[in-house]
């Protein structure tokens, strides 16, 4: 958020089945326990500005503040059973995603600050399950799967969430665990790579030619 102000999501439990979610106000220095009653395991967390932030998890986990974090609003997918949440990103007030590690549940998209969900996922492109993805607006993003989609782990999307175009090139990326981008021609990515029965940690960079 800030250079003092930041928080932290995860679990704690069995299994993590029991969500945690802590904050700092001096940098890091101290944190102290503000997680909301009765959560699942926390898995990201989306700051949009210091008033609007945003949390998925476990069970369909939606969480919503606008007010750093002193009071928590839930929202539903109105999904059963309850999908796994890997990820959540919003990039202003309204338009958000979120994503399921469980194949058949793929990706979602809000356009009225997360009260409405609309599932975007295509059963032509094997999507087993989103690990995290990345938007730099409202229109331009990229996913990673987990392992098993192919030889593939990379999409790009161009509409929203709308549709999903692989990217060939990362024939031999496995697991993408994280991506930054700077903007729509210029970007990063980590995972693994497989090298013959070898796997290795690889950065990758994405940059459009012109």
């Amino acid at each position: 958020m800030d250079k003092n102000n930041g928080f932290v999501v995860g679990g704690k439990g069995s299994f993590g089945s029991i969500g945690v979610l802590l904050k700092t106000e001096d940098g890091g220095e101290t944190w102290q326990d503000v997680t909301p009653q009765s959560s699942n395991t926390l898995t990201s967390i989306s700051v949009v500005d210091k008033q609007n932030i945003w949390i998925c998890g476990f069970g369909g986990t939606i969480l919503y503040t606008i007010d750093m974090g002193l009071t928590w609003t839930k929202k539903n997918l109105d999904i059963s059973p309850s999908p796994y949440l890997t990820t959540i990103q919003f990039v202003d007030q309204y338009n958000g995603w979120t994503s399921s590690r469980d194949d058949w549940l793929g990706f979602f998209r809000t356009t009225d600050s997360g009260n409405t969900w609309i599932q975007r996922s295509e059963e032509s492109l094997s999507i087993f399950g989103v690990r995290t993805f990345f938007f730099i607006d409202r229109l331009n993003g990229w996913l990673g799967t987990f392992p098993g989609a192919g030889p593939y782990a990379i999409a790009q999307t161009t509409d929203g969430g709308q549709g999903w175009k692989f990217l060939p090139e990362n024939i031999n990326a496995r697991d993408i665990s994280s991506f930054s981008f700077i903007n729509k021609e210029l970007g990063w990515a980590v995972g693994l790579q497989i090298a013959n029965t070898n796997a290795e940690g690889v950065i990758l960079c994405y940059r459009t030619i012109k």
